[in-house]
């Protein structure tokens, strides 16, 4: 996704659909036409946590233009707190590599905070670049530290 203003909203939105269609593929989740769900054969075998582990290896293919986005980032650290989540409830091990990225982790870590609390993880609209971030009341608490990530970084 671009976060320099170079592509209209709704070319971000269209983008956007594809990379999560793209994603959800990978992980084992059918997208396609109805009549022809049922000849779909989940590679997975029914078991989320090795979907999110292969959605998580998906977003790591991705080209570094692409990691260096907000987009990029928000859904990194979504496949990332849910895998965790998950591996901790089932009682199993964490099989994939989690990002290094500083902003991947931070918004990973406002997740886990606002999941601690006992509030759901909604957002207000799709994250599509920094202010869509920035505008989410669960990563207010978290915005100093975002802003001096976001200086060191180009695309965000």
């Amino acid at each position: 996704m671009d976060d320099t203003n170079q592509f209209t909203r709704e070319e971000k939105e269209y983008a956007r659909t594809l990379m999560i269609r793209q994603q959800s593929l990978a992980a084992g989740y059918y997208n396609g036409p109805n009549s022809l769900q049922d000849e779909y054969v989940d590679p997975f075998g029914g078991d989320t946590l090795s979907k999110l582990g292969a959605s998580i290896e998906y977003l790591e293919r991705a080209h570094p233009e692409e990691k260096a986005s907000v987009t990029y980032a928000f859904d990194r650290a979504n496949a990332e707190g849910g895998y965790k989540l998950l591996a901790e409830k089932e009682g199993r091990p964490v099989e994939v590599e989690f990002s290094e990225d500083p902003l991947v982790r931070l918004i990973r870590e406002a997740m886990e905070s606002l999941q601690k609390s006992g509030h759901s993880n909604s957002s207000s609209g799709a994250i599509l670049n920094a202010d869509d971030l920035r505008d989410q009341d669960w990563f207010a608490p978290f915005l100093s530290r975002f802003d001096a990530i976001s200086t060191s970084r180009e695309g965000v």
